[in-house]
């Protein structure tokens, strides 16, 4: 195996910040080397209601399972898209990675200052274009 690039960790990996994905929103990104498609519902749930297929329309549930055909008596029982668990946590959508496709081994804590208004403000974000992996950056950024 070379040793660059590196595969993907599993963990969850924060995918958007939730003031990013407004109600009813769909958003396309480059995410863990696929490209995926992140939507909240109309009913505000970011894994809940469905998302339809703009040239077939089909629609897909937050499982990646079909949930509706408009021109089909019945669904077919393979009809799926690849999905992965998601999580919404003190104001973050996080995905969960598993290279083998296992449930999450642990859970993202909800803190409950998050929720309280005298706490904080949103956070405070920053952008930067780094051609590497996570690990090289975990390896390379700690000080002694």
């Amino acid at each position: 195996m070379p040793r660059f690039p590196f595969g993907i960790p599993n963990g969850w990996f924060l995918l958007a910040y939730s003031e990013d994905l407004a109600r009813g929103a769909v958003k396309r990104m480059q995410y863990l080397a696929r490209e995926l498609v992140a939507f909240r519902g109309e009913t505000g749930a970011v894994v809940g209601d469905t998302l339809r297929c703009p040239f077939h329309c089909w629609r897909w549930d937050g499982q990646g399972a079909c949930a509706e055909i408009p021109y089909a008596k019945r669904i077919p029982a393979g009809a799926r898209a690849e999905a992965f668990p998601v999580r919404e946590r003190n104001g973050m959508i996080f995905v969960w990675h598993d290279a083998q496709g296992r449930a999450p081994s642990w859970e993202i804590p909800d803190l409950p200052v998050w929720h309280d208004a005298d706490w904080l403000t949103p956070w405070l974000r920053y952008e930067w274009t780094v051609k590497t992996r996570l690990q090289e950056m975990a390896e390379n950024g700690v000080y002694a």
